[in-house]
Formats: structure tokens, C-alpha cells, sequence
């Protein structure tokens, strides 16, 4: 079953008066690469949730933020950073030796970093509800992958009949061409006019025979094509794989190409690389 690379998630909950909402967007990378963006109260949680991220996901270039909106405290829960305010007070009466200490004083509460919010230590029930989303958010992930992943599979299965249709249309074309080849030869060798070495010719007609068979070509092609479905049928994440045998398509069309010597082989060989390079583009999105 193909997977999509790309996916996306999001969930909310609300808990202690706070609305919390995880959201996940992943794309096309060949590793897994994570982003984070926490609030403050959360640092603690990214190594937990990384591990959530990476081994739901397994690649892809994930973006992870968590937004937290606060409902108006019930009690005081801010705190004057008495160190920041002696610091601010004591530039300010430098600059200005007359100023009143009462005056410096509110000048400096309404510097930055002034008020700062009490720390504390997370309650289990937020640290598990967060998680819970977390969780909730990859499997949204996953199952837009999946879908995501048939529409892929559905275009790759087509490409990949289409290179069987020109693969057939090639062994189809291929008993002319060598008839075309063989007579071609006998041309050039009827203009001889001179007596030559047999066997030396018999080497030269070997070497040239094999220079434009095209057999094993095909019957390689063949087998990449069937083992490229077979992956594509497999459970397991295989866009590399997929990856790696479509280089190995291309490199026996290519062989192909150069071999034939042939306009009507030429012409599928071409429908061949434009319908390959679809499917590699396609593969960039399988996980």
C-alpha cells in the first residue's frame, strides 16, 4: 500500500482554561526532518513529542507547532523580577541624577521583562492531554497519507502499464529491425570488392550482432517493470526503493535507445522516458 509523503493534522482541546491546539504539516524530504515550535510552558515535552513525531512518521519534513490561548487568570499568577527593576532604576538615576526614586521606580516597572510569569511545575492531566492530541493530530497524519497514497498509486500503476504497452510495441518492431540490420550488412557486404579474411569478417558480423541486439534490454526492462509493481503492492514504506529501480528502468531505455537504429523503436523509446520521468516525479511523493 503506497503512502503519501505530504500530510497534514490538527486537533484542539480545551483544559484549565486553556484552548490547546496541536497542528502538523509534513513534506517531501528524504530523511525525517522535524520542526518544532513550542510555547515556553511546553519545552520540557519535545523530546516525547519527537519521539511521537518520528516513529509514527518515519520521513518527511514535519512542522509541529502548538498554539495555546489563555482565558483571563482567576489569581495573581505574575511575579516582579526584582533584579531587572534594580538594574532599571540605576541606568535611569544615572542618566538623570534628579529623578526621584519613586518616579525611576514606575519608569521601571513599565520596562520589559519587568513582570514575569511564576513557574511551575506542568500538571500530570495537561502533560498527558497534550500527548493525547499529539497522538490524535499523527493519526490524522497518517490517514491523509493513505489517501493521499492511493491517488499516487492509481497514476504510478498507470504509467507503469504504459511503459508495458511500449515494451510490447518494441518486441513487436524488433523482428523487422533486425531484418533491417541484416540487410543493411549484406549490402555493404556485397560492395566488397576485394577477397577478405573469413574469419576475420565472422567476428566483425559477431561484434556488430551483438552491438545492436537488444534482447537482454528487454527482458531486464521487463523485470524492473514487474518488480517496481510488486514494491508498489508491498506494505512497507519503499519510496527509495521505488526510486532506486525507476534509475534502473531509465538506464535500460536508454541502452535500448542507443541500440535500436530504429525510427519506429526511437519513437517509443521517447514515449517511454517522458512516461518515466512522470512516474520519478511521482515516486518523490511515496514514503
Amino acid at each position: 500500500m503506497v503512502h503519501s509523503m505530504t500530510g497534514f493534522g490538527r486537533k484542539e482541546s480545551t483544559l484549565f482554561s486553556k484552548k490547546i491546539a496541536v497542528e502538523i504539516k509534513v513534506l517531501n524530504s528524504k530523511n525525517i526532518d522535524v520542526s518544532l515550535k513550542l510555547p515556553f510552558e511546553y519545552r520540557s515535552l519535545e523530546q516525547p513529542i519527537r519521539t511521537l513525531i518520528s516513529t509514527q512518521l518515519v520521513r518527511g519534513k514535519v512542522e509541529f507547532a502548538v498554539y495555546l490561548e489563555k482565558s483571563p487568570p482567576s489569581e495573581f499568577t505574575s511575579e516582579i523580577n526584582e533584579e531587572k527593576t534594580r538594574q532599571y532604576m540605576s541606568q535611569l538615576q544615572r542618566l538623570v541624577p534628579t529623578l526621584k526614586e519613586s518616579d525611576s521606580l514606575q519608569m521601571a516597572m513599565n520596562m520589559p521583562h519587568v513582570l514575569k510569569e511564576k513557574e511551575g511545575e506542568l500538571p500530570p492531566q495537561e502533560i498527558n492531554s497534550l500527548l493525547e492530541l499529539t497522538k490524535e493530530a499523527l493519526e490524522e497524519v497518517v490517514a491523509f497519507r493513505k489517501n493521499e497514497g492511493n491517488a499516487l498509486a492509481k497514476d504510478l500503476q498507470k504509467h507503469i502499464l504504459q511503459m508495458n504497452t511500449l515494451l510490447a510495441d518494441v518486441e513487436k518492431k524488433d523482428p523487422e529491425r533486425k531484418i533491417k540490420i541484416k540487410e543493411r550488412l549484406q549490402g555493404e557486404l556485397d560492395t566488397l570488392t576485394q577477397k577478405v579474411d573469413e574469419t576475420r569478417l565472422e567476428q566483425e558480423l559477431l561484434y556488430y550482432i551483438e552491438k545492436y541486439d537488444i534482447s537482454e534490454e528487454k527482458t531486464r526492462l521487463k523485470a524492473h517493470l514487474e518488480y517496481f509493481q510488486s514494491v508498489l503492492d508491498a506494505d512497507a514504506p519503499h519510496g527509495k526503493k521505488l526510486g532506486f529501480i525507476a534509475q534502473e528502468i531509465l538506464r535500460e531505455v536508454n541502452t535500448i535507445g542507443s541500440k535500436a537504429h530504429h525510427f519506429e523503436i526511437q519513437k517509443s523509446v521517447v514515449l517511454m522516458k517522458e512516461t518515466l520521468e512522470k512516474i520519478r516525479e511521482q515516486v518523490l511523493n511515496v514514503l
